[in-house]
């Protein structure tokens, strides 16, 4: 977001930022976290992250979420730096950093996966919720024209003019009884055991051969390194996600 945004309290200073996560996607949601908290939008909301969302298979994993008496925004952060080329319709995406292409799994549909558990989860329609993939700053994202209903693909810095925008067109949807309700809910998906957390991730893994990440949805290589051969995110350098070969 730049100077401005900074000067505006919607991005942490020069200062601060020196203490943010080191670890890329934690860096991404923070200063998505960030801008949400400071961003003073219109109505009452509350802000979440890192969701275990229950399903019939085990859990799904939500980024962040802004749950606002309009509606309920689904982000899903994607702190890739270099060129994006995103064909909404295709199961991969594509990352190019200096001319090295990087695959990694389509991010709408990942996001569609965590709309449908937590619409079920809340019992509300999936049309009261908009999905949102939100890239670094330093991306260069090309998208091909879709069809998907209430999805956007945007850079960080777009992220507040975008929701402004979105929630004057919005009717409300929701009392402040009901964000409540939907908050104690929610509450219950953060606060869960490392076991619940390791849990979901073997099921992540598991899902399709080979196992896929459980940070990006990107399918795992198997590697060799000085202690053996190891499954690795195929989105490295900007997913660094490892596990043991089972």
């Amino acid at each position: 977001m730049g100077l401005w945004a900074m000067l505006k309290g919607e991005e942490p200073s020069f200062f601060q930022q020196k203490s943010l996560p080191r670890d890329t996607g934690q860096r991404g949601e923070y200063l998505i976290a960030y801008a949400l908290k400071h961003g003073r939008l219109k109505g009452k909301y509350r802000i979440f992250q890192n969701l275990y969302i229950p399903t019939a298979n085990g859990t799904t994993e939500i980024d962040i979420l802004l749950l606002h008496e309009k509606g309920l925004f689904v982000i899903e952060s994607k702190n890739y730096q270099g060129s994006i080329f995103a064909d909404p319709q295709n199961r991969n995406w594509m990352q190019v950093i200096k001319k090295q292409p990087y695959g990694f799994f389509n991010p709408i549909r990942q996001n569609q996966i965590h709309i449908h558990a937590l619409a079920q989860y809340l019992n509300i329609p999936t049309e009261h919720c908009t999905s949102l993939v939100v890239f670094s700053n330093k991306s260069r994202v090309t998208i091909l024209p879709h069809t998907y209903p209430q999805t956007f693909v945007i850079r960080r810095k777009q992220l507040l003019s975008l929701l402004r925008r979105q929630l004057r067109q919005m009717q409300k949807l929701y009392f402040s009884r009901q964000i409540d309700d939907f908050s104690f809910l929610l509450e219950r998906t953060i606060n869960v055991t490392s076991q619940q957390k390791q849990q979901h991730i073997h099921q992540v893994q598991n899902r399709v051969e080979p196992p896929c990440c459980p940070i990006c949805y990107s399918p795992m290589v198997r590697r060799k390194g000085p202690y053996g051969e190891f499954w690795s995110c195929s989105s490295y350098p900007h997913c660094q996600y490892t596990s043991k070969l089972q």
